[in-house]
């Protein structure tokens, strides 16, 4: 496991290539993206290299060193983002 950070802030992340297609308006799609050392309840930010086009993307581990990411329609119209790469950080719950 390889932790990077700044000061205080610690985090492991992972990223892969995605063309999420074309997705109609009021649906959604997903992928796993795999962070290794992510556990149940850390805290998740994502990324993508593209514009969103006031999509939403949100993100949370699934599994162990699985961040699942969803990407939602809820713009009125049809979305094709076209291929960027996704981009997962994931902080530790401190508990």
């Amino acid at each position: 496991m390889v932790w990077a950070g700044a000061g205080n802030t610690f985090f492991i992340q992972g990223a892969k290539t995605w063309d999420p297609g074309n997705i109609v308006t009021g649906n959604q799609i997903s992928t796993t993206v795999t962070v290794v050392g992510a556990v149940l309840g850390d805290f998740v930010d994502i990324s993508f290299s593209l514009d969103m086009e006031e999509t939403i993307l949100t993100g949370y581990v699934s599994a162990g060193d699985t961040v699942e990411v969803v990407l939602f329609n809820n713009t009125g119209g049809d979305k094709d983002l076209g291929e960027g790469t996704l981009r997962a950080r994931v902080y530790p719950s401190i508990t």
